[in-house]
């Protein structure tokens, strides 16, 4: 599959049950810049529905993508919400965001 707009356009046709999930390593700004990239795309052929899921970082990194740029990313993108999920191991309560996750994704 090619990872250009163009070609994601030409084979997309949205409907209404669309969703589209953007993960993003939070240890890494390359990896939220593309989400971030991704997002547009989704929203340009009409995808309304999206679930943000960020990991990490590894342990021993720093987290290099702030918590409030994924939920900004995720609240602007999504009619579904909550839309943002951390399920990085490092953070409290990270088992009940993923049951959280499952249970929204399977109503959708």
């Amino acid at each position: 599959p090619s990872w250009e707009m163009a070609d994601f356009c030409h084979h997309s046709g949205a409907s209404p049950w669309d969703c589209v999930l953007l993960v993003v390593d939070a240890g890494s700004i390359s990896s939220f810049e593309a989400a971030r990239d991704r997002a547009g795309w989704a929203s340009a052929v009409g995808i309304r529905c999206a679930f943000v899921l960020s990991f990490g970082p590894e342990d021993g990194k720093l987290r290099s993508v702030p918590k409030q740029n994924l939920e900004e990313l995720a609240d602007r993108l999504s009619t579904v919400q909550p839309a943002h999920f951390d399920l990085g191991r490092a953070s409290p309560g990270s088992s009940s965001r993923a049951k959280l996750f499952l249970d929204i994704l399977t109503v959708r």
